[in-house]
């Protein structure tokens, strides 16, 4: 088949219109995905910063909450006592340590029946943090969320409390979205 020029020229002009609608596709489609792929990240760290707040004001309301159950018991030295409370707050799944300090930051009990570490010296910052300025104080570390909240009767502060809770199952959640 002949073929006039201007036919040839306009296939010739066609064949590069579809290859430059190729190219600017091909483009906008990697482009598209790089924007999926940075929302999806975004996302992601939302909902994870939101997680980590949420389980920290949980966390916050339960070392709130062993603190003052404390009170009494470390005032009078009631080791049965401490020990029953830390027994009770270890059960808990997420729960990967409690233990309680007096006011100079040694161990009173670590919620153990043989007491395994009696009077060791808290080497814990946190923990060190809650006796020098007598407030709550949580760390993030190696997929633990540490609390260490003060034991105090009016300003006097009698010790502190510690608690570990596990964010592995906060980071299974953040993967499976």
């Amino acid at each position: 088949m002949k073929f006039r020029l201007s036919v040839k020229a306009s296939l010739l002009i066609l064949g590069l219109i579809l290859s430059i609608l190729a190219v600017v596709l091909i483009t906008f489609s990697i482009h598209s995905r790089s924007l999926m792929n940075d929302i999806q990240m975004s996302n992601t760290r939302a909902v994870k910063d939101v997680l980590e707040h949420q389980s920290s004001e949980e966390g916050k309301r339960l070392i709130k909450l062993m603190s003052h159950t404390l009170i009494n018991p470390v005032y009078r030295v009631d080791i049965d006592e401490i020990l029953n409370l830390l027994k009770a707050v270890k059960k808990q799944v997420s729960v990967r340590y409690a233990y309680v300090y007096d006011h100079n930051g040694h161990i009173v009990h670590d919620g153990t029946e043989s007491l395994e570490e009696p009077f060791r010296v808290v080497t814990d910052e946190w923990a060190r943090q809650t006796l020098s300025e007598g407030d709550i104080v949580t760390l993030i570390e190696d997929d633990v969320l540490n609390l260490s909240a003060p034991i105090t009767i009016g300003s006097r502060i009698l010790g502190g409390v510690s608690v570990g809770l596990s964010m592995e199952d906060l980071n299974t959640s953040i993967v499976i979205i």
